[in-house]
């Protein structure tokens, strides 16, 4: 361990001079005169601005080398002479002053100077704060590019943007930001806005208004959330939109909401023009339903009807044959033609009523697969009448061993006289 120096030691003159030369940081020792002359300058000095002692013998010879504009050296060194003075009075030390430094090299130097005065000297520290100038430049101008990119990512983005920034102790947050899309979509002024948030609500629809600023309120209140939707009206035009944002604590105790605003005029008018499709689908069915039930009303109606006249004049039918078919036997022309005659009419009439019966028989049936021979044995069976009368003889095979399945209407659906009918 290295013993603390004795009382009586003393500190030379040399050994000071052997401090200040290798000192890691420019030192300027000068005198304080009328002239003030350079007594000596480091070596760290020299490395740094290359002026040795003997380039730079008085203040005025250093500063014109170090300051060549003659209007910044003039403003520089009134500066420093104020605080020398100063200094001078009392206390002894300048404060630091940051000035342009030009090396002999030629390079620009960012210098920081603070000095010391003692007796009748001034011993002045120079530290090179280019680096860190430069690297404080660099960092500003990243940060000036990264806003300018985030405003212009910001401006270019299809929705609104905003911030609303609610300081303590107030009820009402203040937009501090609105980007140009948002004051477009409100149909706002920006200094207005500003001005009193209220302002901005001004282009809320009346009816929505009052409900609009309370939510408005309690998410303030609340701190909290906020997305809800409302009217606008803007140069007398309708609009919706959906404001959406977060709120986000500062240092200061304030919150800050980063909102989006987004224009959904054309999503609410697609919804309100599928609603009345909607609406009018269901008019439809509703009237369509009204028309089948009234149909199948016809229908039953007119299939109780038809039956009601065919039981007489198939009795009648009936009858005629077996007359005719006496007549036949006879040999009674005139009584053959005449009941032929009579035969054909009610075959016309019958004929008749089932057309009209089977134009009136409107109604959604239910359709399942038949068998195919099924369907023509019931077509058979229901048009044996006609066939008869006019002497059309039909014919059929054995049932097949695999049924043939058609798509069709059992005789379930209530079809009057008939037994199925194939699609």
């Amino acid at each position: 361990m290295r013993q603390r120096s004795q009382p009586h030691e003393i500190f030379k003159e040399q050994d000071f001079e052997r401090v200040l030369e290798h000192l890691p940081v420019p030192i300027i020792v000068a005198s304080i005169a009328e002239n003030p002359r350079i007594l000596f300058v480091n070596r760290q000095f020299t490395e740094t601005f290359g002026y040795r002692v003997e380039d730079i013998p008085t203040q005025a010879h250093w500063a014109g080398l170090a300051c060549r504009d003659a209007a910044y050296r003039t403003e520089t060194f009134r500066k420093w002479n104020q605080d020398l003075e100063r200094a001078l009075k009392g206390g002894g030390v300048v404060d630091a002053m940051e000035f342009e430094v030009t090396a002999k090299n030629g390079d620009m130097k960012n210098v920081l100077f603070s000095a010391t005065v003692f007796g009748e000297y001034l011993q002045v520290t120079l530290t090179d704060v280019t680096m860190m100038r430069s690297a404080e430049d660099a960092l500003n101008t990243a940060r000036e590019r990264l806003g300018r990119a985030a405003y212009e990512v910001t401006e270019s983005i299809p929705a609104g943007t905003y911030s609303m920034v609610l300081k303590p102790g107030e009820a009402l947050a203040k937009f501090t930001f609105m980007s140009s899309r948002f004051l477009e979509i409100c149909g706002l002024d920006r200094e207005a806005a500003e001005a009193d948030p209220l302002n901005a609500f001004e282009c809320v629809h009346p009816d929505d208004r009052p409900g609009w600023i309370q939510k408005n309120a309690e998410a303030f209140e609340r701190k909290s959330r906020f997305s809800e939707e409302a009217r606008l009206v803007v140069n007398g035009k309708l609009r919706w939109i959906h404001a959406e944002s977060i709120p986000i604590d500062a240092p200061d105790g304030s919150v800050i909401w980063q909102g989006v605003l987004t224009d959904i005029t054309p999503r609410k008018k697609a919804e309100h023009e599928l609603a009345q499709i909607r609406e009018q689908e269901k008019r439809k069915e509703a009237d369509q339903r009204e028309w089948l039930e009234r149909k199948l009303r016809i229908s039953l109606s007119t299939s109780a009807m038809a039956h009601e006249i065919n039981q007489p004049l198939s009795r009648l039918r009936m009858a005629t044959e077996m007359e005719y078919e006496r007549a036949k036997q006879h040999g009674d022309a005139k009584q053959i033609s005449f009941l032929k005659g009579i035969s054909n009419d009610i075959g016309d009439v019958v004929e008749t009523i089932q057309r009209m019966a089977t134009l009136m028989r409107s109604f959604s049936a239910r359709s399942e697969p038949l068998d195919l021979w099924d369907v023509i044995e019931s077509s058979l069976l229901s048009s044996r009448p006609y066939l008869r009368r006019h002497r059309i003889q039909c014919q059929t095979s054995s049932p097949p061993s695999h049924p043939c399945r058609i798509l069709g209407t059992p005789s379930n659906c209530k079809l009057p006289s008939t037994t199925c009918c194939a699609m």
